[in-house]
């Protein structure tokens, strides 16, 4: 069998494999084309010379997308002080560079979220020297951005600090440098910290259960340090500030709502609490009780 020479080149969403030898049948690409997910794969090259074995290339993986790779995915800074590690390295540039704290902007790195507490958060990212970071911090919403404070410096430990309010969610985008080139992201080290009590995360994946004539249930999912909740509900369409009925839940983040009235739509919200501080109101989940 003669030499096989293969040329493989690597992208980010796929890759491909080109042959030089006319004579070998290669797997078709598009069964493996377009994979993000940690996998591995192997590529059968097989030879049309009935003296010869069919062989494989050696197995590699394809790039990881990080989970925190969009805004809408960022992690939650769940408590203070806060400490990760993470490697960037895959990370997109999802909707282009990002410029809303002047300069040339940066890359559309990975992505933390941070709750305020009207006290001072600083944030500290460490990078490794084989690629240069810049670190912002936004409010606002996905895609809809005000500038809090940025840092970029040559120094691979860079620091921000800035006063935080109540009820607002801060955005820390940490990526490249450039606001002109797409380049990598690499490894880095974060540490979220504050002199004022740690955020208090929403609850989560609230469900109904078990809807009968008079009653129902519900639970949630508790995030982060909050170890007791307040539920209010009321008939759909009622003002939660105003109206309704709350009750306070401790330790398990269920409960069995009762003396309904039958075939009767209601709604309810539900809060953490935390010592220090509480969650933003969760809802409205809606469900109808049975009829007679």
């Amino acid at each position: 069998m003669g030499k096989i020479t293969l040329f493989i080149t690597f992208f980010l969403f796929n890759f491909s494999v080109n042959v030089q030898t006319s004579w070998l049948d290669v797997e078709p690409l598009n069964s493996i084309n377009n994979r993000v997910e940690k996998e591995t794969f192997e590529i059968p090259v097989a030879s049309n010379s009935s003296n010869s074995n069919s062989t494989t290339v050696n197995s590699f993986d394809p790039v990881v997308i990080p989970e925190n790779d969009s805004c809408e995915n960022a992690i939650e800074v769940d408590i203070f002080p806060y400490n990760n590690e993470q490697d960037a390295f895959g990370a997109t540039n999802n909707d282009g560079f990002i410029s809303e704290c002047g300069g040339l902007g940066m890359n559309d790195g990975v992505w933390y979220l941070v709750a305020g507490n009207d006290y001072e958060i600083t944030v500290i990212v460490e990078d490794t020297p084989d690629w240069d970071s810049e670190v912002a911090i936004y409010s606002g919403e996905c895609g809809n951005f005000t500038c809090v404070t940025s840092i970029d410096t040559v120094n691979d430990i860079q620091e921000l600090n800035f006063l935080s309010e109540v009820g607002v969610d801060y955005y820390i985008n940490i990526g490249y440098y450039s606001g002109t080139l797409d380049n990598d992201e690499g490894f880095f080290s974060i540490n979220v910290d504050s002199p004022g009590p740690s955020p208090c995360i929403d609850p989560s994946n609230i469900n109904i259960t078990q809807i009968e004539l008079y009653s129902a249930t519900v639970n949630w999912t508790q995030n982060g340090i909050a170890n007791s909740w307040e539920v209010t509900y009321g008939e759909a369409g009622f003002d939660p500030a105003t109206e309704g009925e709350s009750i306070l839940v401790e330790n398990d983040p269920q409960i069995n709502l009762t003396n309904l009235s039958s075939n009767t739509s209601y709604e309810f919200y539900v809060k953490g609490l935390c010592s220090e501080n509480e969650s933003d109101l969760v809802g409205p989940e809606t469900f109808t009780t049975l009829p007679l």
